[in-house]
């Protein structure tokens, strides 16, 4: 009677089984795996791994490590300055670069990212170098001499995919720190006279890329406007009036070269130029203020506090405030709710971090049992955004806007 009873038992109990086997994975293992895979120790031991892939890899992963571990980030300069591997020196700087533009990096680091600039005989380490102070500029300053040896390479021969690359470094580094007068020279003249095809495009996309930051010289900003009316390129039209937007405080014509620009008739150019008098007015709704800090003031209108969580989605967020801003999401504001909603795509945790499983999702859950249909379908739209693992979907990075 035993024997058939066995069988049955062993079914009935499999199930039970195979599920206590899955959260145990889910809540226990995965865990202590990338805890364990992403320590200090261990992602030392990977970069110094016989294996170029293995290294490779780690490279990558260093990116997402919040640890200020100062013998790791030393481990990647080793990697990006000496390794045999090219595609590991590579991959080393962009992920140097990469923690660079989350934290101000040691001064060191900083030399080490500049001399590679300025010693990079291969193209493809040179970009790697190029996308790394790019990424970077925004927490650390660069000498004089790094941006002009930058600015030189759209005078000089090279694959042509890299003068995009160097206008765009150009643009992110003028997004913090004044670039040498030599440089900028140079860009207006490339820019009223092109080189080659597309130079003029992507020359358009590292103004509008300065002008988020500290905005654009009066030099370049008349370029620009001089430059709207015969220019035939609608994307490069669009980016004049977006550089001009950020900038319009600073430079009084502007806004009406965008305001007559919203009866253009190219409905896309019209479009960008009502845009961009927004981008105008909230220039001056938040000068000198952090965008955060009106978003979660409730005495400003909803309008005001909507359009700092826009201001906020256009630029880098920091970690930090991404707890504060999916509180947000709870905003007695609807509107405010609403928006707040349509920022969680643009928060990345690290890996191993349980800021979705604590935060994000039991923030969206919370919304999809709102009573305001608007915030439960803003609720069911983010988690739309976000893979089965609870990770923001990436923005394609193909190919950069002119917008903001």
């Amino acid at each position: 009677m035993n024997r058939r009873r066995t069988p049955i038992l062993a079914i009935l109990l499999a199930p039970i089984a195979v599920l206590l086997l899955m959260q145990l994975w889910s809540r226990a293992l995965v865990p202590l795996y990338r805890t364990v895979w992403y320590s200090d120790t261990v992602m030392e031991w990977r970069l110094g791994s016989d294996r170029p892939e293995t290294r490779i890899k780690a490279s990558q992963d260093a990116v997402s490590r919040r640890s200020e571990d100062q013998q790791l980030l030393d481990e990647l300069i080793v990697r990006m300055q000496t390794d045999e591997s090219l595609e590991v020196r590579r991959t080393a700087a962009r992920s140097v670069g990469g923690i660079g533009s989350q934290r101000p990096l040691h001064a060191d680091a900083v030399d080490a990212l500049g001399e590679l600039v300025l010693t990079a005989d291969d193209d493809a380490l040179l970009s790697a170098a190029l996308d790394a102070v790019g990424m970077s500029a925004a927490n650390n300053r660069y000498p004089d001499r790094v941006v002009a040896r930058i600015g030189a390479i759209l005078d000089e021969k090279h694959l042509d995919w890299l003068y995009r690359q160097a206008a765009m470094a150009l643009g992110k580094i003028g997004a913090a720190q004044s670039l040498p007068d030599a440089v900028v020279t140079n860009m207006n003249a490339l820019f009223v006279a092109p080189l080659r095809r597309g130079e003029r495009e992507y020359l358009a996309e590292a103004f509008v890329e300065s002008s988020k930051g500290r905005g654009l010289p009066e030099t370049t900003l008349k370029v620009l406007a001089d430059a709207f009316d015969q220019e035939t390129n609608r994307r490069i039209r669009i980016g004049i009036i977006y550089a001009l937007a950020h900038s319009a405080r600073g430079y009084p014509p502007a806004t009406d070269l965008i305001s007559a620009a919203t009866s253009d008739a190219d409905r896309d150019v019209a479009r960008a130029a009502q845009h961009g008098l927004r981008v105008v007015e909230a220039d001056r709704n938040f000068a000198g203020k952090e965008p955060l800090a009106v978003a979660l003031d409730r005495s400003q209108p909803s309008e005001v506090r909507v359009q700092a969580l826009q201001i906020l989605r256009s630029s880098k967020v920091d970690p930090a405030a991404y707890e504060v801003i999916v509180s947000l999401s709870r905003d007695i504001d609807p509107e405010v709710a609403i928006a707040a909603f349509g920022m969680f795509q643009y928060l990345a945790p690290t890996p191993g971090d349980d800021f979705d499983r604590n935060v994000r999702f039991p923030a969206m859950y919370q919304g999809m049992r709102a009573s305001d249909p608007l915030i439960r379908r803003a609720a069911y739209g983010a988690l739309s955004t976000m893979t089965v693992w609870g990770m923001p979907c990436s923005r394609s990075s193909k190919a950069v806007r002119l917008d903001p």
